[in-house]
């Protein structure tokens, strides 16, 4: 009775207003498109393992693989997903910073593998390459650091994932 009770809570609130999804949740970006949303009255769910687990009204935070998984069971359609993920700082070593960038990403594709999400949108770096024009089609990478190596292969992976499913997408290179 819980579980159906529970599913046509998100059912509702899925024809009431317009979903968002953003991983990295303690970050920079990511508290700041909390903020954005908020004012929008859209009903966010976001994901950090760094932040204390929270739900409201129009906001959950999710601080754990398992419960996110569970949470995404129930969801049939997101309306924009913002994956920005992975250590960073020069404190860790380089295996450990790019295994938590691929690894993180593979999570977060897998889970949202079987629903509907109108468009996954990615943060770039300039890092990954400098002279990066947005008027060029294809993705050329030419890393200039290690961060800048890192999100490359992580938008590559991206990539690959959205045009193997079909998924919309849209990167935003940050300078």
């Amino acid at each position: 009775k819980n579980n159906i009770r529970k599913f046509i809570q998100i059912k509702k609130l899925s024809l009431e207003k317009r979903i968002i999804f953003i991983s990295s949740s303690s970050s920079f970006i990511g508290e700041s498109l909390i903020n954005f949303y908020k004012k929008k009255k859209y009903f966010i769910i976001s994901y950090s393992e760094n932040t204390k687990f929270y739900k409201n009204k129009n906001h959950i935070n999710i601080n754990n693989k398992l419960n996110l998984i569970k949470y995404f069971q129930s969801i049939s359609s997101i309306d924009y997903a913002y994956l920005n993920h992975g250590i960073i700082g020069s404190k860790h070593p380089i295996d450990k910073l790019i295994n938590s960038h691929i690894e993180k990403t593979k999570f977060i594709l897998k889970i949202l593998q079987k629903i509907k999400i109108q468009r996954l949108i990615y943060f770039r770096s300039s890092d990954e390459d400098p002279n990066y024009s947005h008027e060029k089609i294809d993705m050329n990478f030419n890393p200039i650091n290690l961060y800048g190596t890192i999100k490359s292969i992580t938008t590559n992976l991206i990539k690959n994932y959205c045009n193997l499913y079909k998924q919309r997408f849209t990167f935003i290179k940050l300078y």
